[in-house]
C-alpha cells in the first residue's frame, strides 16, 4: 500500500477548479501540489516532472490536450502515475486515455466522491477507469 506522502502536479484551466482540487486533495490525502498548469503545453514542459509521483489532469484543455501532453509526459517518464479528468465523459475512448499513459480517470462532477479512492488505487499501481467510457 502505497502510504508515503504524494508530490502532485495538477493541471486545468480553470484556476478555481485547480484551488478547490488543491484543498480537496490537502484534506483528504497525504498529498504535496508541487506546481499547477493552466494547459496541456505547460504540463508536458513542466520543470517539476521529475520530483513529481502524480499528475492530475483534464484532457481537455488549451493549446495543447491533456492527452497530447500526457503522452509526452509518458515518453520522458513512463513511470510516472497519471489520472484524466474531464467534464465531457460521453467525448472520452478508453483507448486513448490508456495509450496517453494514464492509470486512471475521474468525471469532474465525481471528483469530490472518487479521487480519494482513484488516487490510493492508481499510487498502489492498479488502473481504475469507469465501466461506461467508449471503446473506439
Amino acid at each position: 500500500m502505497f502510504e508515503e506522502r504524494i508530490n502532485i502536479i495538477l493541471a486545468d484551466d480553470s484556476k478555481a477548479f485547480l484551488e478547490a482540487l488543491g484543498v480537496l486533495l490537502k484534506k483528504c490525502l497525504r498529498c504535496n501540489v508541487i506546481d499547477v498548469c493552466y494547459n496541456g503545453k505547460e504540463l508536458a514542459e513542466n520543470r517539476n516532472l521529475s520530483k513529481a509521483d502524480l499528475i492530475i489532469t483534464d484532457i481537455q484543455m488549451p493549446v495543447m490536450s491533456g492527452i497530447e501532453a500526457a503522452r509526452r509526459v509518458n515518453y520522458r517518464y513512463p513511470d510516472l502515475f497519471m489520472v484524466a479528468l474531464t467534464m465531457h465523459m460521453e467525448q472520452v475512448y478508453l483507448d486513448e486515455i490508456i495509450g496517453a499513459g494514464f492509470r486512471g480517470f475521474v468525471y469532474k462532477p465525481e471528483v469530490a466522491g472518487k479521487l480519494k479512492d482513484v488516487i490510493k488505487l492508481v499510487m498502489n499501481k492498479q488502473f481504475v477507469f469507469p465501466k461506461n467510457l467508449m471503446i473506439k
